[in-house]
């Protein structure tokens, strides 16, 4: 049986996407040294993407022939693996403050759980299914951490502007 290379190759720019939110989390956490408690969930935060990393480079190399069906296109996957570097570009020029960090991850985390194997891809076998499920799961174990701590935070952080910045939307906004 011949490998669908164009599965395998949107299957590592979904990857692709999960090393570069994992680039982002551990950006964020060293923009709050202030704050270890937060500094150290985007560090866990990041390990976790790098772990959806390897499971999506995994069934890359190990699963192609048991996905029935992949529910995001190549073109989907490229259009925002380029959103979140272009985040990642605007975010290096003008850092955000800790709280905006945790507002542009909860705003990531709600667009990019679609690329995640649990929600891309159907499987022939069910325990296929099974072994991605968890992925899912602690994605919204840590989207609800991102929540709590967001709300723990004073209304105001370091820098004055209480998160807001005046042309944060352009970015954020274009795929929503």
């Amino acid at each position: 049986m011949a490998i669908d290379m164009a599965l395998v190759n949107t299957l590592e720019r979904c990857a692709d996407i999960e090393k570069a939110m994992a680039e982002m989390y551990e950006f964020f956490a060293a923009l709050c040294p202030d704050q270890p408690e937060l500094a150290g969930l985007f560090r866990k935060t990041a390990a976790e993407e790098i772990n959806h990393e390897a499971q999506i480079r995994l069934a890359a190399k190990r699963f192609v022939p048991l996905i029935r069906d992949l529910k995001i296109t190549a073109r989907e996957v490229e259009r925002h693996l380029t959103y979140v570097r272009d985040i990642m570009a605007k975010m290096r020029q003008d850092p955000p403050d800790c709280r905006r960090a945790l507002e542009i991850s909860l705003h990531c985390e709600t667009i990019f759980c679609q690329f995640h194997l649990d929600t891309a891809a159907t499987f022939k076998d069910k325990s296929c299914s099974s072994l991605f499920e968890a992925m899912m799961a602690a994605d919204r174990q840590h989207v609800e951490m991102l929540q709590k701590s967001l709300a723990a935070l004073p209304a105001t952080c370091s820098d004055g502007h209480g998160g807001a910045r005046p042309d944060d939307g352009r970015v954020l906004n274009r795929l929503s």
